[in-house]
C-alpha cells in the first residue's frame, strides 16, 4: 500500500519531512490526524522506526485510540501498540509508573481527580473537627492550588501565612 496516495501535496510534504521539528497549522476538519498517522507509518515502513521509539501526543483518550486504529489500518495488523499514543497526562502518567521511584513516586500511585481531592479535604476538616461553613472545601482547595502553583511546600507556605484560614 502507497502511504502517500492519498494525500494531498502539502500533507505529503508534511508526511514525508525529512526529520527535525515540524509544525502544521491547520484547521479543524483539515486532515491533521491523517497526516501524524501517515507520518508514524512513514516512518515505520520506511525508515526502519521501531514502533516504541515513536510519540504523539494527543489531546483526548478517544483521539489517541482512534491514531492507533488508523496506524493499525495503514500498516495491517496490531503495528501501533508498542507507540506511545496518549493524552499529555496519560504519558507522563505511564512514565511516572515505569521510572517514578527514582524521584520517589511509587508506581502504583493514584491520580485524584477534583472531587477526589475536594473529598480528602472535607475527611481532613472532620477528623481535625473543623466546621466547612467556616473553612469551605473549595477554598481550601483553591488555595493549595496556588500554592501549588508557586511550587510552595508546607513549610514554606506556612512561613508566608498571614492568618489562621
Amino acid at each position: 500500500m502507497d502511504l502517500l496516495a492519498d494525500l494531498n501535496p502539502p500533507q505529503r510534504e508534511a508526511v514525508t519531512h525529512p526529520g527535525g521539528p515540524l509544525l502544521i497549522l491547520a484547521g479543524a476538519g483539515s486532515g491533521k490526524t491523517r497526516v501524524l498517522v501517515h507520518r508514524i507509518a512513514y516512518l515505520i515502513r520506511e525508515h526502519d522506526v521501531p514502533p516504541s521509539r515513536i510519540l504523539a501526543v494527543t489531546f483526548t483518550n478517544k483521539a489517541a485510540h482512534e491514531m492507533r486504529r488508523r496506524i493499525d489500518a495503514l500498516l495491517g495488523g496490531p503495528v501501533a501498540r508498542p507507540i506511545w499514543i496518549g493524552t499529555f497526562h496519560a504519558i507522563c502518567s505511564r512514565i511516572l509508573r515505569i521510572d517514578g521511584e527514582r524521584i520517589g513516586v511509587p508506581a502504583g500511585f493514584t491520580i485524584y481527580d477534583e472531587e477526589d481531592q475536594r473529598r480528602v479535604i472535607r475527611d481532613c476538616l472532620e477528623t481535625l473537627r473543623m466546621d466547612e461553613r467556616r473553612f469551605p472545601p473549595a477554598a481550601i482547595h483553591a488555595m493549595i492550588g496556588r500554592a501549588k502553583d508557586e511550587a510552595l511546600d508546607a513549610e514554606r507556605y506556612a512561613a508566608r501565612a498571614s492568618s489562621f484560614f
